[in-house]
Protein backbone atom coordinates (compact mmCIF):
# COMPACT_ATOMS: atom_id res chain seq x y z
CA UNK A 1 0.00 0.00 0.00
CA UNK A 2 1.27 3.45 -0.82
CA UNK A 3 1.21 5.98 1.85
CA UNK A 4 0.27 9.84 2.06
CA UNK A 5 4.24 10.46 2.37
CA UNK A 6 5.33 8.20 -0.26
CA UNK A 7 2.49 9.72 -2.97
CA UNK A 8 4.01 13.64 -2.11
CA UNK A 9 7.19 12.48 -2.56
CA UNK A 10 6.17 11.01 -6.37
CA UNK A 11 4.35 14.49 -6.72
CA UNK A 12 7.22 16.40 -5.96
CA UNK A 13 9.68 14.43 -8.04
CA UNK A 14 7.23 14.30 -11.17
CA UNK A 15 6.91 18.44 -10.78
CA UNK A 16 10.96 18.53 -10.61
CA UNK A 17 11.43 16.55 -13.26
CA UNK A 18 8.70 18.90 -15.58
CA UNK A 19 10.96 22.12 -14.06
CA UNK A 20 14.40 20.50 -15.59
CA UNK A 21 12.77 19.57 -18.54
CA UNK A 22 11.59 23.54 -19.36
CA UNK A 23 13.72 26.64 -20.26
CA UNK A 24 14.00 29.40 -17.76
CA UNK A 25 13.14 32.52 -18.78
CA UNK A 26 13.76 35.88 -16.26
CA UNK A 27 12.96 34.23 -13.54
CA UNK A 28 9.71 32.01 -15.22
CA UNK A 29 9.67 28.41 -16.68
CA UNK A 30 8.18 28.36 -20.01
CA UNK A 31 5.15 30.07 -18.14
CA UNK A 32 5.63 29.05 -14.59
CA UNK A 33 7.03 30.88 -11.86
CA UNK A 34 8.65 29.82 -9.99
CA UNK A 35 7.50 30.25 -7.04
CA UNK A 36 3.77 29.45 -7.73
CA UNK A 37 5.25 26.12 -9.47
CA UNK A 38 6.36 24.98 -6.04
CA UNK A 39 2.94 25.50 -4.89
CA UNK A 40 1.70 23.53 -7.67
CA UNK A 41 0.42 26.65 -9.78
CA UNK A 42 0.39 26.63 -13.25
CA UNK A 43 0.33 30.09 -15.01
CA UNK A 44 -1.04 29.82 -18.92
CA UNK A 45 1.44 32.21 -21.03
CA UNK A 46 0.21 35.71 -21.69
CA UNK A 47 -1.22 36.42 -25.34
CA UNK A 48 -1.13 39.79 -27.27
CA UNK A 49 -4.33 40.65 -28.27
CA UNK A 50 -6.79 43.33 -29.49
CA UNK A 51 -8.22 45.82 -26.58
CA UNK A 52 -10.84 46.48 -29.00
CA UNK A 53 -11.57 45.22 -32.64
CA UNK A 54 -13.96 47.74 -34.35
CA UNK A 55 -13.63 51.64 -34.67
CA UNK A 56 -16.25 54.11 -36.76
CA UNK A 57 -14.73 57.70 -37.36
CA UNK A 58 -15.54 60.74 -39.42
CA UNK A 59 -12.58 61.46 -42.72
CA UNK A 60 -9.66 62.89 -41.52
CA UNK A 61 -10.47 61.73 -37.58
CA UNK A 62 -7.78 59.54 -36.20
CA UNK A 63 -7.93 56.70 -33.79
CA UNK A 64 -5.56 54.15 -31.91
CA UNK A 65 -5.21 50.78 -32.12
CA UNK A 66 -4.72 49.39 -27.93
CA UNK A 67 -2.83 46.08 -27.49
CA UNK A 68 -3.17 43.85 -24.32
CA UNK A 69 -0.36 41.85 -23.21
CA UNK A 70 2.41 43.36 -25.26
CA UNK A 71 5.32 40.73 -25.46
CA UNK A 72 8.43 42.39 -23.64
CA UNK A 73 11.30 43.10 -26.49
CA UNK A 74 8.55 42.10 -29.43
CA UNK A 75 8.02 44.24 -32.49
CA UNK A 76 4.53 45.36 -33.99
CA UNK A 77 3.53 45.86 -36.96
CA UNK A 78 0.41 47.65 -38.49
CA UNK A 79 -0.61 47.04 -42.45
CA UNK A 80 -3.92 49.04 -43.83
CA UNK A 81 -5.56 46.60 -46.31
CA UNK A 82 -7.14 49.63 -47.99
CA UNK A 83 -4.47 52.66 -47.42
CA UNK A 84 -7.03 54.69 -49.76
CA UNK A 85 -9.87 54.68 -47.00
CA UNK A 86 -7.46 54.28 -43.48
CA UNK A 87 -3.83 54.86 -42.97
CA UNK A 88 -1.78 53.67 -40.30
CA UNK A 89 1.65 54.54 -38.95
CA UNK A 90 3.81 52.33 -37.10
CA UNK A 91 2.45 52.89 -33.37
CA UNK A 92 -0.85 51.52 -34.56
CA UNK A 93 -2.13 55.60 -35.21
CA UNK A 94 -4.97 55.06 -38.16
CA UNK A 95 -6.59 57.94 -39.38
CA UNK A 96 -9.47 58.10 -41.81
CA UNK A 97 -8.90 59.40 -45.54
CA UNK A 98 -12.50 58.73 -47.39
CA UNK A 99 -15.62 56.99 -47.03
CA UNK A 100 -15.52 53.43 -46.62
CA UNK A 101 -14.05 49.70 -44.77
CA UNK A 102 -10.63 49.20 -43.74
CA UNK A 103 -9.00 46.18 -42.38
CA UNK A 104 -5.59 46.37 -40.47
CA UNK A 105 -3.77 43.83 -39.53
CA UNK A 106 -1.38 43.52 -36.70
CA UNK A 107 1.63 41.26 -36.44
CA UNK A 108 4.28 40.46 -33.50
CA UNK A 109 7.85 39.75 -34.50
CA UNK A 110 9.97 38.49 -31.36
CA UNK A 111 12.95 36.63 -31.87
CA UNK A 112 12.61 36.12 -35.57
CA UNK A 113 9.23 34.63 -35.34
CA UNK A 114 6.21 36.54 -36.82
CA UNK A 115 2.97 35.64 -35.54
CA UNK A 116 -0.52 37.50 -36.52
CA UNK A 117 -1.92 39.72 -33.68
CA UNK A 118 -5.33 40.25 -34.68
CA UNK A 119 -7.32 42.40 -37.34
CA UNK A 120 -8.84 45.89 -36.51
CA UNK A 121 -11.57 46.83 -38.91
CA UNK A 122 -12.40 50.46 -39.13
CA UNK A 123 -15.36 51.91 -40.76
CA UNK A 124 -14.68 55.41 -42.17
CA UNK A 125 -17.97 57.96 -42.35
CA UNK A 126 -18.09 60.61 -44.57
CA UNK A 127 -20.36 63.71 -43.58
CA UNK A 128 -24.23 63.41 -43.93
CA UNK A 129 -27.16 65.36 -42.56
CA UNK A 130 -28.83 64.22 -39.42
CA UNK A 131 -32.28 66.28 -41.07
CA UNK A 132 -33.70 66.54 -44.02
CA UNK A 133 -36.83 68.93 -42.32
CA UNK A 134 -36.58 71.79 -40.26
CA UNK A 135 -39.05 74.12 -38.69
CA UNK A 136 -38.27 77.71 -37.21
CA UNK A 137 -39.74 80.04 -35.73
CA UNK A 138 -39.62 84.07 -36.88
CA UNK A 139 -36.13 85.65 -35.61
CA UNK A 140 -34.77 82.14 -34.45
CA UNK A 141 -31.39 81.01 -35.57
CA UNK A 142 -28.85 78.25 -34.58
CA UNK A 143 -25.16 76.62 -36.50
CA UNK A 144 -25.79 75.04 -39.47
CA UNK A 145 -23.12 72.17 -38.28
CA UNK A 146 -25.71 71.02 -35.81
CA UNK A 147 -27.52 69.56 -39.20
CA UNK A 148 -23.89 67.63 -39.79
CA UNK A 149 -23.10 64.11 -38.18
CA UNK A 150 -19.46 62.99 -38.98
CA UNK A 151 -18.22 66.88 -39.46
CA UNK A 152 -14.53 66.06 -41.34
CA UNK A 153 -12.35 68.06 -38.99
CA UNK A 154 -10.27 69.67 -42.17
CA UNK A 155 -13.75 70.74 -44.07
CA UNK A 156 -14.91 73.34 -44.80
CA UNK A 157 -18.92 73.18 -45.31
CA UNK A 158 -21.30 76.16 -47.04
CA UNK A 159 -24.67 76.45 -46.24
CA UNK A 160 -26.84 78.11 -49.13
CA UNK A 161 -30.46 79.29 -48.60
CA UNK A 162 -32.85 78.63 -51.47
CA UNK A 163 -34.41 82.14 -50.41
CA UNK A 164 -32.82 84.95 -48.88
CA UNK A 165 -36.11 86.45 -47.45
CA UNK A 166 -37.13 83.46 -45.48
CA UNK A 167 -33.64 82.10 -44.55
CA UNK A 168 -30.56 83.37 -44.01
CA UNK A 169 -26.78 82.49 -43.60
CA UNK A 170 -23.95 84.39 -42.13
CA UNK A 171 -20.55 83.89 -42.97
CA UNK A 172 -20.08 82.02 -40.01
CA UNK A 173 -22.86 79.21 -40.72
CA UNK A 174 -25.04 80.70 -38.62
CA UNK A 175 -28.76 80.45 -39.98
CA UNK A 176 -31.58 82.47 -39.41
CA UNK A 177 -35.39 82.61 -39.63
CA UNK A 178 -35.85 86.07 -41.14
CA UNK A 179 -39.43 85.91 -42.84
CA UNK A 180 -42.44 83.63 -43.11
CA UNK A 181 -42.37 80.71 -45.66
CA UNK A 182 -40.23 77.19 -47.10
CA UNK A 183 -36.83 77.33 -48.64
CA UNK A 184 -34.21 74.84 -49.35
CA UNK A 185 -31.02 74.75 -47.82
CA UNK A 186 -27.88 73.46 -49.96
CA UNK A 187 -24.85 72.07 -47.45
CA UNK A 188 -21.37 71.34 -49.56
CA UNK A 189 -17.87 70.07 -48.14
CA UNK A 190 -14.84 70.99 -49.45
CA UNK A 191 -11.95 68.84 -48.98
CA UNK A 192 -8.84 68.39 -50.71
CA UNK A 193 -9.64 70.64 -53.86
CA UNK A 194 -13.00 68.87 -54.02
CA UNK A 195 -16.29 70.18 -53.32
CA UNK A 196 -19.72 67.41 -52.98
CA UNK A 197 -22.97 68.30 -52.12
CA UNK A 198 -23.65 66.72 -48.74
CA UNK A 199 -27.32 67.05 -49.12
CA UNK A 200 -30.54 69.29 -49.32
CA UNK A 201 -32.67 70.26 -46.17
CA UNK A 202 -36.31 71.64 -46.08
CA UNK A 203 -36.68 74.50 -44.11
CA UNK A 204 -40.50 75.97 -43.09
CA UNK A 205 -40.58 79.64 -41.07
CA UNK A 206 -43.63 80.03 -38.91
CA UNK A 207 -44.46 83.86 -37.47
CA UNK A 208 -45.11 83.38 -33.89
CA UNK A 209 -48.51 85.37 -34.09
CA UNK A 210 -49.59 83.16 -37.04
CA UNK A 211 -48.61 79.73 -34.69
CA UNK A 212 -50.33 81.03 -31.54
CA UNK A 213 -53.37 82.28 -32.84
CA UNK A 214 -54.46 78.42 -33.31
CA UNK A 215 -53.17 77.38 -30.84
CA UNK A 216 -54.78 76.07 -27.53
CA UNK A 217 -53.82 77.57 -24.32
CA UNK A 218 -53.84 76.31 -20.90
CA UNK A 219 -54.97 77.66 -17.42
CA UNK A 220 -54.12 75.87 -14.69
CA UNK A 221 -55.46 72.78 -15.37
CA UNK A 222 -58.12 73.52 -17.67
CA UNK A 223 -57.46 74.48 -21.60
CA UNK A 224 -59.38 76.82 -24.08
CA UNK A 225 -59.70 77.84 -27.45
CA UNK A 226 -58.33 81.04 -28.13
CA UNK A 227 -60.97 81.69 -30.88
CA UNK A 228 -64.07 80.81 -28.14
CA UNK A 229 -62.06 82.44 -24.76
CA UNK A 230 -63.54 85.72 -23.75
CA UNK A 231 -62.59 87.01 -21.11
CA UNK A 232 -65.17 88.37 -17.78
Amino acid sequence: MITRRQKKITTICLLLAVMMALPVEGGRIAGIRVGEAQKGIVMAASKTTLKTKTATIAVADKTRIVLKGKAKGAKYTYESKRPAIASVNGTGLVQGLAGGKAKIAVTQTIKGKTTKVGTFKVVVEKCVLNEKDVYMFLDEEFEGEELLDYINSKANYRFESSDAAVVRVSTSGVIRAVGAGTTKLVVRESYNGKTRQVGTVNVEVEDDEEYYDDEEYYDDEEYYDDEDYTEE
